[in-house]
């Protein structure tokens, strides 16, 4: 596995895992600026916010990784609930709040259709989740979970994020 790849995924539970987002701080700001550069290099970005995680949050993500994946979703929901109480500081307890919120509000509004389609998502083998993760994408594209599922995917589209690192 590349560092790139390691570094994506690792970042990528981070977020997902603990419902956080490291939103941009004066820190954060200086050290993502040479990886903003027009020529993107999204491994870099990946490493900037997984550098701004506190470490013990950074420990208890990588021990995700060597769970079985039956077990991975309950210690995923065990950290968000330790950022939620602020065991990893206030930072991360005020952005997992923020996130908890957002999250919450997301799901309340979501097509049901699309509620579904994410529960069998997450439900699926592993190995078929990429084709079925595709096609919820395509599907809020052309429209079939509403105009709203359908904004938000051309918003992300059209993203300088979306152009710059996931297009290429």
């Amino acid at each position: 596995m590349t560092i790139r790849t390691w570094a994506a995924a690792a970042a990528s539970t981070a977020i997902l895992a603990t419902a956080l987002v490291v939103a941009p701080s004066a820190a954060f700001a200086a050290d993502g600026a040479a990886a903003a550069s027009a020529d993107c290099n999204f491994g870099q970005r990946v490493m900037n916010v997984w550098r701004q995680l506190p470490d013990e949050l950074q420990a208890d993500l990588k021990h995700l990784r060597e769970l079985e994946p039956s077990a991975r979703r309950n210690a995923a929901i065990e950290i968000r609930q330790k950022a939620l109480a602020g065991d990893y500081g206030d930072e991360t307890q005020a952005r997992a709040e923020m996130m908890k919120d957002r999250r919450m509000l997301a799901i309340e509004t979501m097509p049901i259709e699309l509620k579904h389609a994410l529960l069998d998502l997450r439900n699926a083998d592993p190995g078929d989740r990429r084709e079925l993760a595709q096609q919820i994408a395509d599907d809020a594209l052309a429209g079939v979970y509403g105009p709203q599922a359908q904004h938000t995917v051309e918003t992300i589209r059209a993203s300088d994020f979306w152009q710059e690192c996931i297009a290429d």
